[in-house]
């Protein structure tokens, strides 16, 4: 008899949940939107140079983690607790023209635009 032909086996990809941070990127320009707890605030937005980086600094927010990757050219997330609120800090790549980040059903949407090179 024959020996059988060996299986192939097909690999299973499995679906992602979807998480509390998501993301799209396109042209010149990064979006992300982060889900908060209901009596967040924000408080204040900044941009800053060498490094580039934007600072969120958020009220009535409990500190959290990000629970995606970040894309486009966001390298990464940070999160840190002071006394009276939690920083959000977005770490670029690129140099920084504006930022914008503001909540709408409890949710922190960050857009952050890119000066030309």
């Amino acid at each position: 008899p024959k020996p059988a032909p060996p299986v192939k086996r097909k690999r299973i990809r499995r679906q992602r949940r979807r998480s509390k941070v998501q993301r799209a990127a396109s042209g010149g320009s990064d979006k992300f939107t982060f889900r908060l707890s209901p009596n967040a605030r924000v408080r204040r937005t900044m941009v800053y140079r060498a490094p580039e980086r934007v600072v969120i600094d958020l009220f009535g927010q409990a500190p959290f983690r990000p629970k995606v990757r970040p894309s486009g050219h966001i390298r990464r997330f940070r999160v840190g607790r002071h006394p009276n609120f939690i920083r959000l800090v977005l770490d670029a790549e690129r140099p920084i023209k504006k930022a914008t980040a503001t909540i709408e059903d409890n949710e922190l949407r960050v857009s952050v635009t890119y000066r030309r090179r």
